[in-house]
């Protein structure tokens, strides 16, 4: 099932005017409520370029482009707008910018159907972690409680859990997002110490890192293994080395870094992110026998249907990779037609939305534009450039 990788250029024709036929879009939709978009009006801080048409044969159709400014810079907001088919609301400005232009385009065609004006919510966290979600972002059904020696597996919202003792203790410090220097006992004492575990989805298997430290290496030097629990009987399943030894994970294997876990399924999702929260490291492992798929540092994972899809963001150039979780293997990769900002974080620089086909709607900066992931066929539609103001 293997495909070739397979380079994506613009579409000839992009760029030409959009039609004058507007999208009927209902308010919210899979994005949830658009309070934040500001549709331009005639005065105020929004100037308007969405204006009705009025009646008559020689009005002229409207033409949504972005201001230039938008040429190089990056992504500020993606959101779906409306049913199955609907649209995507893409949104480009600087970083961590209060507001930043905006078009409604179909990404099939990148025809423009309105301009608007997004408004960076008040209570944004100002940290890429929090800004863009990821799999351990999610309501989950069981959540872990955890001490430095002993874990809580809970039904969400309620008192029913139960517990599992590993069998061996937290490494203060580890894993928390602290830069970790070995030299600086009390800072290391200071810092949290706690077992880092993830419950699957149905509360029955428990995942747990150990961090051992590794023997000759000095302080600073660990050992990490992942160990999969039956929470009923408390029985380690499978115990995997993640760093030291056979261990080949990058996502757990900075000390400093901020480790994240979540079960997708019957697969596990690690990620580690570094001090200044602009990267990630992450990976997809089976939990029970060991083997492990490397996805690089995702600017963006959607890990839904039978094919995920991963965005990742590089100097070098944007690409689009398509991954198979029940084999851990890759079955596609897409190299965009953007290139990711160098003094930017990579982080957040593509975007994603999937389509309750399963359709994947990816949006790209520098230049601007959009595709069209298919999951089902394992394949992308061409690239579709925005329009650009004169």
């Amino acid at each position: 099932m293997n495909k070739p990788t397979r380079a994506l250029a613009f579409a000839l024709g992009t760029l030409a005017a959009p039609a004058a036929v507007l999208l009927a879009l209902a308010p919210g939709g899979c994005g949830g409520a658009r309070s934040n978009v500001v549709a331009p009006a005639a005065s105020g801080s929004a100037s308007s370029s969405d204006s009705p048409a009025a009646s008559g044969s020689d009005t002229p159709e409207p033409n949504y482009c972005l201001p230039a400014a938008a040429r190089g810079a990056t992504l500020a907001h993606v959101e779906a707008i409306g049913d199955a088919q609907g649209a995507l609301l893409v949104c480009y400005g600087a970083h961590a910018a209060p507001s930043a232009p905006c078009l409604t385009v179909d990404p099939g065609t990148g025809k423009p159907s309105a301009s608007s004006t997004w408004t960076r919510p008040a209570n944004a966290p100002s940290k890429h972690r929090g800004v863009y979600a990821s799999p351990a972002d999610r309501k989950a059904a069981y959540t872990v409680d955890a001490t430095a020696t002993e874990l809580s597996v809970c039904k969400a919202g309620t008192n029913e859990c139960r517990k599992v003792r590993p069998g061996y203790a937290a490494k203060a410090g580890v894993g928390f997002g602290e830069p970790f220097d070995a030299k600086d006992a009390a800072t290391i004492a200071k810092l949290t110490k706690r077992l880092i575990a993830a419950a699957s989805e149905d509360g029955k298997r428990l995942f747990v890192l150990d961090v051992e430290s590794k023997k000759g290496g000095g302080g600073a030097a660990f050992d990490v293994f992942g160990d999969t629990f039956d929470v009923d009987g408390g029985k380690r399943l499978a115990r995997t080395q993640l760093v030291g030894g056979s261990g080949a994970s990058n996502a757990v294997a900075d000390p400093g870094a901020l480790f994240q876990l979540a079960w997708i399924g019957d697969r596990l999702w690690l990620a580690g992110y570094d001090a200044k929260d602009t990267t990630s490291a992450q990976e997809l492992l089976d939990p029970v026998g060991g083997a492990m798929l490397d996805l690089g540092a995702p600017s963006f994972f959607v890990p839904e249907g039978n094919v995920w899809v991963a965005g990742l963001a590089s100097p070098d150039g944007d690409l689009v990779k398509l991954v198979e979780p029940k084999s851990l293997s890759n079955l596609a990769k897409f190299p965009l037609p953007s290139t990711t900002i160098a003094a930017e974080p990579t982080r957040g620089l593509l975007r994603a939305v999937r389509r309750p086909d399963g359709k994947v709607w990816v949006a790209f900066a520098n230049p601007p534009g959009t595709v069209v992931i298919d999951t089902g066929r394992v394949d992308a539609m061409q690239p579709v450039a925005l329009p650009i103001c004169p």
